[in-house]
């Protein structure tokens, strides 16, 4: 948490639950992935270097994921930032760009909630019990 440089806080999922998604460069085949964070701004996933391949260079990607506990499908264009070596793969970041349009609010609440709901879980874990 001391070295998050991200404007928002990134959060991980639960340990009991996975954050799986889709991402699509252009009109090509959708890529299965399970975010390894997210945040209301943006997310990232690690992928094995041969994956990571397909998205050098790509400006942008097109992602799609339903959260944990909730029946609301995000999909949404996301814009490439980085891909990094990470100890287990590259760590491809991206940030969000919603498009307007009908159930875009309730989409932003939902993921707000989520990222909310799991900042205070990650901080209870963080905190030391006397």
């Amino acid at each position: 948490k001391f070295f998050n440089r991200r404007r928002l806080f990134r959060v991980r999922p639960a340990l009991d639950s996975a954050l799986n998604g889709q991402i699509t460069v252009g009109s090509g085949t959708p890529l299965a992935v399970r975010l390894n964070d997210i945040s209301c701004d943006g997310w990232g996933i690690v992928l094995s270097p041969e994956k990571s391949a397909q998205l050098s260079g790509v400006p942008e990607v097109r992602v799609a994921f339903t959260l944990p506990k909730s029946k609301i499908s995000i999909a949404w264009r996301a814009r490439s930032v980085h891909l990094t070596e990470h100890r287990t793969g590259v760590l491809f970041g991206a940030t969000f760009v919603p498009e307007e349009g009908e159930g875009l609010a309730a989409e932003v609440e939902a993921l707000a909630a989520y990222t909310r709901e799991r900042e205070e879980d990650m901080a209870r874990w963080d905190t030391v019990q006397e």
